[in-house]
């Protein structure tokens, strides 16, 4: 189940609720369930995510990257749900804050009367800093339950967006192809038949005769000298026989010590004696 908020500034929140099956379930059925779970994810607008829901897993506290402060071991079912939530850039609440136990259970075993960490609220990990409490809530044992609620408190921050507006990609023409004479004679034959196709008439208005002739004339420039190519100038390149002698000229400087080598007014390295 999802529900979709609405925040301010155009932006939106999803919440998720989510019910896993349990380790003995069957595995095509918690395939199916997680690939439910990553078109979900995968459909939802880029903007913030929270999942809630029982997972019936398991995620330990022996995953430094992903878990840091869950308990016991992790099962199967656990590294599944690690492993998602690090392919969609999501985080476990419940295993961040520094807490006892007792406020981290969310489920006992009946027989066994051992707590585990069941129930999560994950979120992206860009929005941790929204999520100010984590913890489950005592006392609800007392309704004749094996679960606990979670509580969280978020303050969600909202970030503005700045919207970047794309720039025309300017081009030149090849100018310097016009020294040659072959070729100023092709672009004054081609900008002599497309200038006699301009319509002339007074009705047109100057703007629109303005754009017809611009039109016309880079048009014919395109099609006979074409565009000019821009290359970035690497100045390493441009300058490694330089480079290359003035490491010469430090290596053998090094070499010889007590004497001062020093250059000349024009830039140029002096030689060096052996």
């Amino acid at each position: 189940m999802t529900l979709h908020l609405h925040l301010s500034q155009n932006q939106s929140a999803t919440v998720i609720n989510a019910y896993a099956q349990t380790l003995d379930s069957n595995e095509e059925v918690k395939k199916r369930f997680y690939s439910d779970l990553d078109n979900t994810l995968a459909s939802i607008p880029r903007d913030k995510v929270i999942l809630l829901g029982d997972f019936n897993t398991r995620v330990g506290c022996d995953h430094k990257i992903w878990s840091k402060n869950g308990m016991r071991k992790a099962n199967a079912d656990g590294i599944l749900l690690l492993t998602k939530c690090t392919q969609h850039g999501l985080i476990l609440t419940d295993t961040v804050f520094h807490q006892k136990d007792w406020f981290k259970t969310t489920w006992k075993h009946l027989r066994l009367e051992h707590w585990h960490l069941l129930n999560y609220i994950i979120i992206q990990g860009r929005d941790l800093r929204d999520v100010l409490v984590m913890r489950a809530m005592k006392g609800s044992e007392d309704c004749w339950t094996d679960h606990r609620l979670v509580h969280s408190v978020m303050n969600i921050h909202l970030v503005s967006r700045h919207w970047k507006t794309q720039k025309a990609a300017w081009r030149w023409l090849n100018i310097t192809a016009l020294k040659d004479p072959g070729q100023r004679e092709k672009v004054q034959a081609q900008l002599h038949s497309a200038l006699e196709q301009v319509p002339t008439d007074d009705d047109i208005s100057i703007q629109a005769h303005w754009e017809q002739l611009k039109s016309a004339v880079q048009d014919a420039c395109a099609q006979t000298i074409g565009f000019a190519l821009r290359w970035n100038q690497d100045w390493f390149n441009a300058n490694d026989a330089q480079i290359r002698d003035l490491l010469k000229w430090k290596h053998a400087a090094l070499k010889l010590p007590g004497k001062a080598i020093h250059k000349v007014k024009d830039g140029s390295v002096p030689p060096v004696e052996g």
